[in-house]
C-alpha cells in the first residue's frame, strides 16, 4: 500500500518548492483514492512498514537540506508536511459523510457565524488545499531565506 504514495526523486531538476508541491498533491490524491491508507500509515509506526514512511520523510528532508536547512529542522518540516497531508485528507474524506454534511447545513441556518460560513469550504476542498500547501511551502521558504548564521543552517 505504501507504494501508492509517490516518491520524491533527487535527480528531479525542478525547483524544490515545485517538487514538494507536486509531491503533496500526489500524496493527497493517493490518500483520497485509498482512505484505508490513513489507518495503515498510523499503524505503520508499530510495524516494519514504518520504514516506508521514514523513506518519505527522508526524501523531503533531503530536498530541504539541499537548500541549506540543517538536518534536525528539515526532518521536523518533513514530518509536519506528511502529517499535514494525512490530517487534511482524513477530514476531507469525512466531510462527505451525511451526518457531517447535515451539521454544516444546520450551522448555515444560524446567524451567529453567517459572516464566516459563506467562506467555509463545504463541498470542494481544492482551493483550501492549494492555500494550505502554499502556506506550508511559503513558510519553509521564509526559513530558508534567513541568513546563514541562523540555527536552520549547518
Amino acid at each position: 500500500m505504501l507504494s501508492s504514495i509517490p516518491e520524491l526523486r533527487d535527480e528531479d531538476t525542478k525547483d524544490w518548492d515545485v517538487r514538494l508541491s507536486e509531491w503533496v498533491d500526489a500524496f493527497r490524491q493517493a490518500l483520497l483514492e485509498a482512505p484505508e491508507l490513513h489507518i495503515f500509515i498510523s499503524l505503520a509506526a508499530k510495524s516494519p512498514s514504518i520504514l516506508g514512511i521514514l523513506d518519505k520523510i527522508q526524501s523531503i528532508s533531503n530536498i530541504l537540506q539541499s537548500q541549506g536547512m540543517n538536518e534536525c529542522k528539515s526532518v521536523h518540516h518533513a514530518q509536519g508536511i506528511v502529517w499535514t497531508v494525512m490530517s487534511f485528507t482524513y477530514f476531507e474524506s469525512l466531510a462527505n459523510i451525511p451526518l457531517i454534511v447535515e451539521g454544516i447545513r444546520k450551522a448555515e441556518q444560524k446567524k451567529d457565524h453567517s459572516n464566516i460560513l459563506q467562506h467555509i469550504a463545504a463541498d470542494n476542498y481544492d482551493e483550501l488545499w492549494a492555500e494550505t500547501v502554499r502556506r506550508n511551502i511559503d513558510g519553509i521558504a521564509m526559513q530558508l531565506q534567513k541568513n546563514t548564521n541562523h540555527e536552520y543552517y549547518n
